[in-house]
C-alpha cells in the first residue's frame, strides 16, 4: 500500500469533527508549502471592465489633445467630436 491509500484508510475511521481538524491541518500545511501567488499588476488590470461607447478611446484622446494644446497656449483646431460621423 502507498501512503495515500494508508491515509485514506485511516480517514475512514474518523468522526466528522476529527475530519474537520485534519482538513484544517492539511490546509495549513498547503499554505506554508505553497503560498498563494500574488497576482501581477497586469493580470489585475485585465480584470477591469469599462462600459463605454465604441469610440470612447477616440473621444478621450481628442479631449486630452485639446487640453494639452490649451495648456501649451496653442489654439485647438475646430473638429467634430465624433470622427466616425459623416455628413
Amino acid at each position: 500500500m502507498n501512503q495515500k491509500q494508508l491515509i485514506q484508510e485511516k480517514l475512514g475511521d474518523l468522526t466528522e469533527e476529527q475530519l474537520a481538524q485534519v482538513y484544517a491541518v492539511i490546509e495549513q500545511f498547503r499554505e506554508t508549502e505553497y503560498p498563494p501567488q500574488k497576482s501581477s499588476f497586469l493580470s489585475q488590470l485585465q480584470q477591469f471592465e469599462i462600459d463605454a461607447p465604441e469610440d470612447f478611446s477616440i473621444q478621450v484622446g481628442q479631449r486630452l489633445g485639446r487640453v494639452t494644446l490649451i495648456i501649451l497656449g496653442l489654439k485647438p483646431k475646430a473638429k467634430s467630436l465624433n470622427p466616425l460621423k459623416t455628413g
